[in-house]
């Protein structure tokens, strides 16, 4: 199944060395599918929070590792026993930066409510070993068990349930059905970056690393990232997305799949 990623170019990053990684809680889903804590202690109620930053700087610290495991370690062990990454495997796995575009736009929605956090690295492994981008189902795992609904009930938004539609349409529901200051994300089919209504109109944001200086992306840049030909999603050409809207949900302790606090 096709993963989402956002493919980048290990060449142009290989002379960037990690640092050590201030993950302070690590979830996974068990034997039965089901998503719990694997460390200890902290919830969304213990984040650092303080004032809104501008969608720019928001995006802008939303990934400030982006390059640092495009020369990471392997762990095809641990992927053909069908596990995720953990810290007590050793540093994060190769692309786990690069690939974490799904984690982005989750730090990116939970800065643009004022915690001090960044996107995790990603630790969903490929058959190699490397930290690969998720699969869809995977994508829809994630966004059911980060959010739920302001009432606490499960919110029941998916990619899986909508239809391929072009950009224009997308724009107009976004324009038409959101309010001013809505939020979410917008899946093009080999990657996913974030969106926000300013002005009465869609704008486009990349979290995961500087596309742009002020991180807003145009529709050709939308284009570029479209479900390859050959596939399902594909044969509807490169033009096309889905979308979610995140502000007007509340983060779970499942957020912490996707984010870490910053120290």
């Amino acid at each position: 199944m096709l993963a989402v990623g956002a493919f980048a170019t290990y060449a142009s990053l290989s002379s960037t060395r990690p640092r050590p990684m201030p993950l302070a809680r690590t979830y996974k889903r068990d034997r039965d599918g089901k998503f719990s804590s694997g460390g200890g202690g902290g919830s969304v109620a213990d984040l650092p929070r303080g004032a809104v930053p501008s969608i720019s700087d928001a995006a802008k610290g939303t990934n400030p590792r982006y390059g640092e495991t495009a020369n990471g370690p392997t762990y095809r062990d641990a992927a053909r026993a069908g596990e995720r990454w953990n810290p007590e495997m050793g540093p994060p796995p190769s692309g786990a930066f690069e690939e974490n575009c799904t984690n982005a736009v989750m730090a990116f929605e939970m800065r643009m409510r004022g915690y001090d956090v960044q996107a995790a690295p990603l630790n969903v492994l490929d058959k190699y070993g490397y930290a690969g981008g998720r699969t869809y189902q995977e994508m829809e795992d994630q966004l059911a068990s980060n959010w739920k609904s302001a009432d606490g009930t499960p919110h029941g938004r998916s990619f899986r349930n909508q239809e391929w539609r072009s950009f224009d349409k997308v724009d107009r529901e976004i324009e038409h059905d959101w309010p001013e200051g809505g939020r979410g994300f917008i899946s093009v089919g080999k990657h996913v970056f974030s969106v926000v209504k300013k002005g009465g109109k869609a704008h486009y944001v990349e979290p995961q690393f500087d596309a742009t200086p002020t991180r807003t992306v145009t529709r050709d840049y939308k284009k570029k990232y479209g479900p390859p030909k050959g596939t399902k999603e594909g044969d509807f050409g490169s033009g096309v997305a889905k979308v979610v809207r995140l502000d007007d949900l509340e983060p779970t302790d499942g957020i912490f799949e996707s984010i870490v606090a910053n120290a």
